[in-house]
């Protein structure tokens, strides 16, 4: 997968607030978005995600890049 489709899915997680509904909506497995998340947040070396087992909430690092990846997604489109 490419760094955009990774800006995707990191999105529409945080979008849905949860790996499962994000799954859902872009037919793919939780594991796999777990997976493509853990790998964007090492690439950029930063902790973007809290996950907990009843919860998934922004860190103030990831809701600047979710910010910045919306307009990036948004100009792409």
């Amino acid at each position: 997968m490419s760094q955009l489709e990774d800006m995707q899915i990191f999105v529409s997680t945080v979008d849905a607030q949860s790996f499962t509904a994000a799954a859902d909506r872009l037919g793919l497995s939780k594991q796999l978005i777990s997976r493509r998340i853990m790998a964007l947040e090492e690439r950029l070396g930063a902790r973007l995600l809290v996950r907990t087992t009843r919860r998934l909430s922004i860190t103030d690092t990831g809701r600047g890049f979710y910010e910045r990846a919306v307009k990036i997604l948004q100009d792409v489109d």
